[in-house]
Parts: C-alpha cells; structure tokens; sequence
C-alpha cells in the first residue's frame, strides 16, 4: 500500500508514480515478480479530480473503487459502509 497527499491531483499521481518506479526497481533486484494482472489502485479523495493512471512495469493498473487489503474492504470515500455490508452479507450466507 502506497500513500501520497497533495492539494494538486497531478503532484499526487507524479508522487505514487515515481514510488511504484522505485518498488519496481526494487523488485527487479530482487527477482521478485509482480503479477500486474492482480494489482489494483484506489484513489482516497473526497474532491473530485482528474487523476492519471497508475502504472507498473509499463503497464497500467486497474483501477477500482473498492480495494481488499488484508480482509478489509476500503472504499474510495475511507468510509466503513461497504466493508460492514460486506461483512454482513457474508455472516447471512454462513449462518
């Protein structure tokens, strides 16, 4: 998970841009590969905005506006309402 803030939506995607350029270098010393394919991007802002893509290894991610990280579900508003229906959903079928 990469995080940047800024007031201006260009600088913000320069920012997470250049850190994905700097983890893809790090992977290739590495030899660790990325499955670009799996890998997904939400932007957090409550201000609407022109943001660019986001790419890695030269090709660009998929964005979404519901991410899962670690069992948690994130909505692009940093809310809880789509994790908690989520959850609730799931207890039904289990139950």
């Amino acid at each position: 998970m990469i995080y940047s803030t800024h007031g201006d939506p260009d600088v913000t995607s320069t920012i997470l841009q250049n850190h994905h350029n700097i983890l893809f270098l790090f992977y290739s010393i590495w030899r660790i590969k990325i499955n670009e394919n799996k890998s997904v991007h939400t932007i957090f802002a409550f201000r609407h905005g022109q943001f660019t893509s986001a790419h890695l290894n030269k090709e660009s991610i998929l964005k979404v506006e519901i991410a899962k990280y670690l069992r948690l579900t994130f909505y692009k508003y940093l809310n809880w309402k789509k994790h908690i229906h989520l959850s609730k959903l799931k207890l039904n079928i289990q139950f």
